[in-house]
């Protein structure tokens, strides 16, 4: 029996279109709040707002549901930042970076605590004296938008309480309610396009394909899927696991590898546990064995917990003489998405290294593990072939 982990790439290489600039086109196409707050964004950056009272500023627009901080903040990196390349592992990585609690005021960056040091600064400042000034950042943009919209939409009076505020658990509680209306809306948008086509007939012959890759003698008949992706379709493995959500149970999941107690919830380890609650079978990670197939999977720093536990399992730097013989850690690639083979595996390889290093340096293994376990016919790269 052999598990296979399946990322993003599975979903692109079968046609969907579920990378970040996808859902991103869509989005600022067809939602109103984007456009205006692009529209917004581009007036303060030609200093349009600077000599104006921004609390009487018309233009930007209220958050809401369908545009939530989160929204802002991604509008932001995509269109000031330069981001238009990022994918899902990056706004993740945007994610953990925003969440960080030592960061200061600078320039092209944003922090969510400097949000909160601004609505904490200004909260009860009369609206006629709160104007940009020469200091004024993206940060105190969204803490203003926060202070219009709660005084406009009673769903949002609470984070206008200085009382709330004193603390930031309140704070980071509002945006990861937030967070969780950024989530719906992008599971809705993944459900609509992945029910046009033929995604889930491309899907459930690919994952097949990936089932031969997977064994190491014969044909692995019993497979166990582990997805990172929120998508579903009907294939052939044993069991399959969604250990980020799924939309069918509307509760896909964004989340950052690591974090201190104030922002702890926004862990994949508390979000989890939280989806494990409630589907316990769906999103559980089980046993990795001694045969695992990686496809599609960008490998970056917030799943490292993820794959470093897999490592461990697998005792992939111990003697495997005996026990059951060595275990097995195929890395499959394939051409999609403009991108042939041949870019796409040497892609795959540099990821594979900067993974299997970063763990032994956590392991303080002095040796390079990426050759070591190739050398002894541990890794191995295939190419999956339509």
């Amino acid at each position: 029996m052999s598990v296979i982990i399946l990322g993003n790439g599975f979903d692109l290489h079968c046609g969907l279109p579920s990378a970040y600039p996808d859902y991103y086109s869509i989005e600022k196409s067809t939602n109103n709040s984007y456009s205006s707050f692009a529209v917004g964004l581009e007036r303060f950056r030609k200093n349009d707002y600077r000599e104006a009272n921004l609390m009487n500023t018309k233009g930007f627009p209220y958050f809401s549901g369908d545009f939530t901080p989160w929204d802002a903040l991604f509008i932001l990196v995509m269109d000031v930042f330069g981001g238009e390349e990022v994918n899902w592992f990056d706004i993740e990585t945007i994610m953990s970076k925003s969440l960080r609690e030592d960061s200061g005021r600078v320039e092209n960056y944003f922090h969510w605590s400097n949000v909160l040091q601004y609505l904490r600064m200004h909260l009860s400042m009369p609206s006629e004296v709160i104007k940009p000034d020469n200091n004024l950042l993206f940060e105190d943009i969204i803490a203003w938008l926060l202070l219009l919209t709660a005084a406009n939409n009673p769903d949002y009076a609470s984070i206008a309480d200085r009382s709330n505020i004193k603390t930031p658990s309140f704070f980071y509680a509002f945006l990861l309610i937030e967070l969780k209306k950024y989530e719906t809306r992008f599971g809705i948008y993944l459900k609509g396009v992945s029910s046009k086509g033929d995604y889930s007939e491309k899907a459930s012959l690919f994952e097949r394909k990936l089932r031969s890759l997977a064994a190491t003698t014969g044909y692995a008949e019993n497979n166990i899927i582990v997805s990172f992706n929120f998508t579903t379709f009907t294939g052939y493995a044993l069991d399959f696991h969604h250990i980020h959500g799924c939309f069918k149970d509307n509760d896909s999941i964004f989340g950052i590898d690591k974090g201190g107690e104030q922002i702890y919830d926004f862990t994949k380890s508390a979000r989890r546990n939280a989806l494990a609650e409630i589907h316990e079978d769906d999103t559980k990670c089980p046993d990795f064995g001694r045969n695992v197939l990686v496809y599609g999977h960008s490998l970056c720093s917030q799943d490292q917990s993820f794959f470093f536990r897999m490592l461990d399992e697998m005792k992939v730097l111990e003697s495997h003489d005996t026990d059951g013989g060595k275990p097995h850690i195929t890395f499959a690639y394939s051409a999609y998405g403009g991108q042939d083979a041949s870019v796409r595996g040497e892609e795959l390889r540099k990821r594979v290294e900067k993974l299997l290093n970063d763990y032994g340096k956590k392991k303080a293994f002095d040796e390079n593990v990426f050759e070591i376990l190739r050398d002894r016919g541990i890794l191995l790269f295939k190419e999956a072939r339509d």
